[in-house]
């Protein structure tokens, strides 16, 4: 027994050589912590890394603290990861509690991150990912990569969440670099499949680099957040970093939204409303990646006091609806969401109207011309009464068209994106889209 003991000694430690011989990482510290291996100053050791086992497997492999560094997670970045940060014991632990319910056996997540990815991988693991998530995992949703990170939006299986964590932290590229997933609100299959881009997570009107993300705004958690919001000072500045479109449905008091379309419009806006370098700014958006940019780049040109919702609109809801007997919420109605649902509820209050009949209503579709695709509030009367369009004679003829019917008539699309999501300039007084407007 003594002598099989020194032969499986002898073996962890010729596998942990060969490990480190046959890898990129730096020469490492082994240190045996109880039940526990772990490493001094490199990357999680997966048994996937370099095909070999780094350590015996009985052992769980995790970081310890660095030189220097903090032995808390919550003092690590949740979002910019270029250096890796703890993990816990249970990597899939990270994402407990699950939530409670599902309309149909999928939940739907998100999670962003910042950190170096070698321009020269990027096809290859947006291929393995398409492929491996798609297939393997039943994973649907929309996913960038880029050499700054990732950013996914994604409804997954209930019994493939714990798959999905084990596969990231296997992956040298993502292992220790992927926070705590962000469940939604409201839990279904919210997209029809799987699309992964290689592009830009957020479209900026500035070119980014790590450097700059790297200078974060200071994040809150919904509770920290609430907090400081029913205690506003009067100087400070509150800016809902969302479309104009998003803020119709939902927002958080006394939130100011600047009148744009897109992301990269706001920034000049936000700059403008901006009056002192040491103002406070407190910003949010959906889920977080937008004000976690907009932030640092504010920080990076010397603002001072820049802080975010962390997890944004939606960890807010999540609170809310995990504090029944808590004070009012300071949200009001439905966080706007890019996908099949569209919205969904924080509180029952209904801040919007039907754009074809006025009534109250706070239900976002898009026209069921897909050449169309206007996006406006429409309420179920005037979803009948228009056959789910926007009223015209064409949206309602091809939307009655069968898909090898429309096939065989192609059409390109009928408004540009700034005229797709501007019902108020596209709608007439009975509701209908002004014909004049659409090139037949």
């Amino acid at each position: 027994m003594h002598a099989r003991r020194l032969l499986i000694s002898s073996l962890q430690r010729r596998s942990q050589q060969q490990c480190l011989q046959q890898s990129s990482i730096p020469r490492i510290a082994i240190v045996r912590c109880g039940s526990q291996t772990a490493y001094r100053g490199a990357t999680w050791c997966s048994r996937n890394l370099v095909g070999r086992v780094a350590c015996d497997r009985w052992f769980h492999t995790t970081h310890i603290k660095r030189d220097g560094s903090s032995d808390s997670r919550s003092d690590l970045s949740p979002y910019y990861r270029n250096t890796l940060g703890q993990l816990p014991r249970q990597a899939n632990d990270m994402d407990r509690p699950y939530p409670s319910t599902t309309e149909d056996g999928y939940y739907t997540i998100s999670f962003y991150s910042f950190f170096a990815i070698p321009e020269s991988r990027l096809q290859a693991l947006r291929d393995k990912i398409q492929n491996e998530w798609g297939k393997d995992l039943n994973i649907v949703g929309r996913i960038y990569i880029y050499d700054q990170g990732i950013n996914a939006q994604l409804s997954i299986p209930e019994d493939n969440v714990e798959e999905l964590r084990k596969w990231l932290e296997d992956n040298h590229t993502f292992t220790g670099r992927i926070p705590p997933f962000n469940w939604a609100i409201e839990h279904r299959r919210a997209f029809k499949s799987l699309h992964v881009r290689v592009r830009p997570l957020v479209a900026t009107d500035i070119p980014l680099s790590l450097e700059t993300l790297s200078r974060e705004p200071e994040y809150l958690q919904p509770d920290e957040w609430e907090r400081e919001l029913r205690d506003l000072d009067k100087d400070a500045l509150l800016v809902d970093m969302r479309n104009n479109y998003e803020y119709r449905i939902g927002r958080f008091e006394n939130a100011v939204c600047p009148d744009v379309d897109t992301f990269r419009e706001e920034m000049k806006v936000v700059r403008d409303m901006c009056k002192t370098r040491d103002q406070p700014i407190y910003m949010y958006c959906t889920g977080g990646i937008r004000c976690s940019i907009a932030g640092a780049i504010l920080k990076s040109e010397g603002h001072t006091n820049v802080k975010t919702l962390q997890g944004g609109v939606v960890a807010y809801g999540k609170y809310v609806r995990n504090n029944p007997n808590k004070q009012l919420s300071i949200f009001r109605g439905k966080n706007f969401t890019f996908d099949k649902r569209l919205g969904e509820e924080v509180t029952t209050d209904i801040l919007s109207k039907c754009d074809q009949c006025g009534g109250e209503c706070d239900t976002f579709t898009n026209c069921a011309n897909t050449s169309c695709n206007l996006l406006f509030v429409q309420c179920s009367k005037c979803a009948e009464k228009h056959h789910r369009t926007c009223g015209t004679k064409l949206c309602i003829k091809r939307a009655q068209m069968s898909h090898e019917e429309l096939v065989k008539d192609r059409m390109g699309p009928i408004w540009n994106y700034h005229l797709r999501v501007r019902p108020e300039k596209v709608f007439d007084e009975h509701g209908v889209a002004q014909s004049n407007r659409i090139k037949h």
